[in-house]
């Protein structure tokens, strides 16, 4: 079918997929039956990907026959579920499948699925796929590395200023950042990719329409402009608690990498990596103290045998080789300038090398310089855009030192 107005490639397979109670999982049990028969009733997930693009099942199904159709949900789904699939395929063929792309475009949401040539290839080459994506904004470039930038909800202030330095120095350097939109690394991530001037995108646990949680609605409509929010979900769909674990499987799978910042033995972080280490990506994590709570799945990670970000020039060096991008850290002696706030100067000048300062510390003393008080959160912001920009450390959680190359 011709595209819609909303940047739809296939209106049968959105109707489709847009209907209550109709699900991925229906699809691909009909798509195997329908697209694969000669391979049994689970042909493996890379094969049946392959047979669904450019097949136009969506469509098929919906102008199929009844008698057709109602055998083939029997066969597929077995009695009772397929009576149920058949009732939602035969209630959908009688809704008009370009007022719904019209409807959505209205309301400034695409949709793709594994039907469609703009289907994410990333996707088409994990366990449990994903069929289709809505989406507001962009989808992460194929010709771009991806990495899927998670980890703990509650992170400290050790944690925030790492997801911005990692997030920050890749984005700049042309990475695409993806995470979930949650409070803390994912927020922390987002933001501070689109600071540098990347590109960032975000997977929901809800509806593409739906920003959760709330206080993230800054980030929410800036990557709008500078990325995009995508979801499996259908427009309208409120977040629920069972809805996270598969939308993490999408984290990983559009990611040629993820990275964990700050995460428990017990956080849902890990289910992420579960996925990621199923789906053959490479899992980086960033070290912390080795008595901290919060670091503990990271160094579980790493005894496992994830990478040690010790560094963006660790992820630099795994995206790009090894190479000399100035983009990845600011220059320094003997390079341009970098550009400081007063605030930010205030703070560099009373960083000590070798002596790890708290913000309080930080505050009083850059106060003294500037001849006016700091508040709390100027200083955070100053401490972590000096973290960004290669000129301070973050040694231990809370704590700052002045950074030796400076």
């Amino acid at each position: 079918m011709s595209r819609g107005r909303a940047g739809i490639p296939s209106p049968s397979a959105c109707l489709l997929m847009s209907t209550e109670g109709f699900g991925p999982a229906s699809y691909l049990r009909l798509a195997g039956r329908l697209l694969a028969p000669g391979e049994g009733p689970s042909p493996s997930s890379w094969s049946l990907m392959d047979r669904i693009r450019g097949s136009g099942l969506s469509e098929r199904l919906l102008s199929m026959p009844g008698k057709d159709l109602a055998d083939l949900c029997r066969e597929a789904l077995g009695k009772d579920q397929g009576r149920r699939t058949f009732i939602l395929i035969r209630k959908a063929s009688s809704r008009d499948p370009f007022f719904l792309a019209r409807h959505m475009a209205d309301r400034g949401i695409s949709f793709v699925c594994a039907e469609d040539a703009e289907w994410p290839e990333r996707l088409r080459r994990i366990p449990d796929p994903p069929v289709c994506l809505f989406y507001r904004g962009a989808l992460p470039r194929p010709d771009r590395p991806c990495l899927a930038v998670i980890g703990s909800r509650r992170a400290d202030g050790y944690g925030l200023v790492q997801a911005r330095r990692f997030a920050g120095d890749l984005a700049g350097s042309g990475v695409q950042i993806l995470s979930g939109l949650a409070r803390g690394i994912d927020g922390a991530a987002g933001r501070a990719a689109l600071e540098a001037g990347g590109a960032s995108f975000a997977v929901l646990g809800s509806g593409p329409d739906i920003c959760y949680p709330e206080e993230s609605r800054d980030l929410y409509e800036a990557l709008l402009e500078r990325g995009g929010i995508l979801s499996e979900y259908r427009p309208g769909t409120r977040p629920r608690p069972y809805l996270f674990p598969a939308r993490n499987r999408i984290i990983s799978g559009l990611s040629d990498a993820v990275l964990v910042v700050r995460a428990s033995l017990d956080s849902g972080t890990m289910i992420t990596t579960g996925h990621a280490l199923d789906q053959g990506r490479d899992v980086f994590a960033v070290p912390g103290p080795v008595s901290d709570a919060l670091s503990s799945g990271c160094h579980e990670l790493i005894r496992q045998g994830a990478g040690i970000a010790s560094s963006p020039r660790v992820l630099a060096e795994y995206f790009f080789g090894l190479t000399d991008r100035s983009l990845l850290l600011p220059e320094k002696k003997g390079g341009s300038p970098v550009s400081l706030t007063p605030a930010e100067a205030a703070v560099l000048q009373v960083l000590s090398p070798d002596l790890p300062m708290g913000p309080d510390q930080v505050r009083d003393a850059a106060s003294v310089l500037l001849g006016r008080a700091l508040s709390f959160s100027e200083t955070s912001s100053a401490l972590m855009m000096l973290v960004l920009k290669g000129l301070a450390e973050g040694p231990s959680p809370g704590l700052y030192t002045k950074s030796l190359m400076t």
